[in-house]
């Protein structure tokens, strides 16, 4: 049961839905400072804006190239956590980043003068890249609007069940098949696009499609902000993404190719690309973590008895194997008690089960402060019956931890239960050691052992034996 528990509180961690990730308010202050940012270095561009910083294709097609790469994985790491958490919003969001990488790559490869003979060999019309170039934004675009909108509306709705997930997934994809098949093909091989981009300089059409895709872009912010004022992670970074997509088209359309506007917006393409990637990564990290400490949180309490705060008979087992194989390397001497609470039913009887555990409990403390060093292990094996390891000690030197433990219990005049020989609750105390830890397996030292204890409590119990 505690196993099955166990899992559940990993999966608990596991299936994050990255839009339902709080957003704490140093997240909320970061990126308003990077906001703050870009829109300060943006306004310095403008004084700059049409100044030639000389021309540099490889600059454009490592931009877009890496912009393409992180759109890609984006798109990847979305698509599985929808997988995971069966959220439709990211579904919805996946889809969009991965169309915008799509369109991207032939806008790469038509973009003016970067290949022209691919441009030739195809007879792509002059002003393909153009329109390329407007169509990814408006995916970009439209997909964070999709997704906002989505995640409103399935705020209340009931969970999903794997296979009805599979079949919106499906549907997605094909939506996204025709969308690039309907989209991308004739951009390139239609003759006579409506002029976008003339000698370099925008038209009075490309502003009108600027002007229209800044306003969607600005109601995605706007309703991220009314959904919840940026309270979760992605509507905080998707925000800001929608916000540089912004800044990427006004520079690129007052500036020309290769001047300083241009330059700044290709830096906004990739802080707009890679934004929530990096979420994504920091997500992934932190998941990762709480993983780690939840795994030794669960290892530690699978070896951890609830009672007493001792370490339990797995535990015992595990460390006594490890302590014999590390004193057998060392050659050094290995010491085992066994220790077993003396009448401890007529306690129970007289008291009740509650006194008992108390009892227990005190009894734990006493031994856990009589070892003498961090190596030494005390160990609840059973109901009432105790175990300490003592690596490195010999047979004299553990008799002498014992008696010390003995006497400490017997000092705590513990009220006894009826029918009891002494008049405090005692323990009595089987003791083994051996020189050789690596020639006995240690099944044979925990019986040895135990046969030592059964010869403390025949000769009369509150003694220890060997």
């Amino acid at each position: 049961m505690a196993g099955e528990y166990g899992n559940c509180r990993l999966m608990s961690i596991a299936l994050v839905d990255l839009g339902e990730a709080r957003a704490q308010p140093a997240d909320r202050r970061q990126a308003a400072y990077v906001a703050a940012i870009l829109i300060v270095c943006c306004l310095f561009t403008v004084p700059l804006i049409a100044l030639p910083l000389g021309v540099s294709y490889p600059i454009f097609a490592i931009v877009i190239a890496l912009s393409i790469a992180a759109i890609a994985i984006t798109a990847v790491g979305l698509w599985a956590q929808a997988q995971v958490t069966h959220s439709l919003p990211l579904a919805v969001l996946a889809l969009g980043y991965a169309l915008t990488a799509l369109s991207m790559l032939p806008y790469m490869l038509f973009w003016r003068g970067l290949w022209p003979r691919l441009s030739d060999w195809i007879s792509a019309d002059p002003q393909t890249s153009s329109w390329l170039y407007v169509e990814w934004h408006t995916i970009f675009i439209c997909s964070t609007l999709g997704y906002f909108i989505v995640r409103k509306q399935q705020a209340d709705a009931p969970p999903r069940s794997a296979l009805s997930f599979e079949k919106l997934q499906r549907r997605l994809v094909w939506i996204g098949v025709v969308i690039i098949v309907l989209t991308v093909p004739p951009l390139i091989w239609i003759d006579g696009l409506p002029a976008l981009s003339i000698n370099g300089r925008s038209t009075a059409l490309y502003s009108a499609i600027v002007n229209a895709l800044s306003l969607g872009a600005l109601v995605s912010i706007g309703i991220a902000y009314w959904m919840n004022r940026f309270s979760t992670l992605l509507n905080l970074w998707l925000s800001f993404a929608c916000l540089a997509m912004i800044a990427d088209m006004t520079l690129t359309r007052y500036s020309r190719p290769f001047a300083t506007g241009w330059y700044a917006s290709q830096v906004c393409t990739v802080v707009a690309a890679t934004v929530v990637l990096f979420v994504l990564l920091f997500q992934t990290a932190n998941i990762y973590g709480q993983l780690a400490a939840t795994a030794e949180r669960l290892r530690n309490e699978s070896l951890t008895d609830v009672l007493t705060g001792l370490v339990n008979r797995r535990g015992f087992d595990q460390r006594f194997a490890e302590v014999l194989r590390e004193c057998a390397r060392e050659r050094r001497p290995v010491s085992l008690l066994m220790i077993d609470v003396d009448h401890f039913k007529s306690y129970n009887d007289t008291f009740g089960h509650q006194a008992g555990d108390k009892c227990l409990r005190v009894i734990a403390m006493i031994l856990q402060h009589n070892v003498g060093r961090v190596r030494d292990l005390v160990a609840r094996v059973g109901g009432e019956e105790m175990a300490v390891i003592i690596p490195e000690v010999d047979l004299p030197g553990a008799m002498i931890v014992a008696d010390r433990m003995r006497a400490a219990v017997q000092a705590a005049a513990v009220a006894p239960g009826a029918g009891a020989v002494h008049p405090f609750v005692t323990i009595s105390i089987g003791v083994i050691a051996t020189r050789d830890p690596g020639a006995t397996p240690a099944g044979d030292l925990i019986a040895a052992a135990d046969s030592a204890l059964y010869r403390a409590k025949a000769a009369g119990r509150n003694r220890v034996s060997e």
